[in-house]
């Protein structure tokens, strides 16, 4: 079932891409492109989120210090102030979910490349490709680890942490402790994540990060202005 819901459909997405290019790591970038234009309003929702959440952090803080001997009360306050805000402190967890399924399954796509075998998952109405080109500008293989690719995937993954910091927050705040710590965890898990598998996921992994950065600072300027 996952792979007919998720696997194959973009395995064909990314064979209708490579007829167009015909190079894997140019149609790898595309259906990357794809997806975030698609999952963009996910993202855009989960910043706007953090944003207000950081702004009613001192309400936050009165109805924990106000029912902090009854927890009932507390969880109904707090619910109360997310509903008069207009806000869903589970965003940043939703985009996650929404993303999973699609790494899973580019990861199983990739792992395999594009093959004889895996074009039986081709659909008939789709083109086989003739000549199958694993290689990202003839000379990089996308079936192999790449170190450039890993190192750029973790730089840019750090340098999207650094700009979704939270901005104008007291440093000593448990969302900004949080966020500072992942800042340094997660480009380190990148690498980790893509050292030994192929690279065809790293360039997905680079590409996404690369977008995920314009798009934040594009939030960032909508929703804090030019300052």
């Amino acid at each position: 079932m996952f792979h007919f819901l998720f696997t194959q459909p973009l395995f064909n997405i990314l064979v209708v891409f490579l007829n167009l290019f015909h190079d894997l790591g140019f149609s790898i970038i595309a259906i990357t492109l794809l997806i975030r234009v698609i999952l963009y309003p996910f993202f855009y929702k989960a910043a706007k989120n953090n944003l207000v959440m950081q702004k009613i952090q001192p309400h936050i803080q009165n109805i924990n210090e106000k029912h902090k001997d009854h927890p009932e009360n507390k969880s109904l306050a707090l619910l109360a102030l997310y509903k008069d805000n207009q806000i869903n402190p589970l965003s940043s967890l939703l985009i996650i979910i929404v993303q999973l399924p699609i790494l899973i399954a580019l990861y199983s796509v990739f792992h395999v490349g594009i093959t004889p075998d895996s074009l039986k998952d081709v659909y008939s109405f789709i083109t086989t490709p003739t000549i199958i080109n694993n290689l990202f500008l003839n000379r990089v293989d996308l079936l192999l680890p790449n170190l450039l690719i890993i190192v750029l995937a973790g730089l840019f993954q750090f340098i999207f942490g650094l700009v979704s910091l939270p901005k104008n927050t007291n440093p000593k705040d448990p969302q900004y402790l949080i966020a500072k710590r992942m800042l340094y965890f997660t480009p380190i898990l990148t690498v980790a994540v893509l050292w030994k598998i192929p690279s065809a996921l790293g360039l997905y992994w680079l590409t996404s990060s690369l977008v995920s950065l314009l798009q934040q600072l594009y939030i960032n300027r909508k929703l804090y202005g030019s300052n």
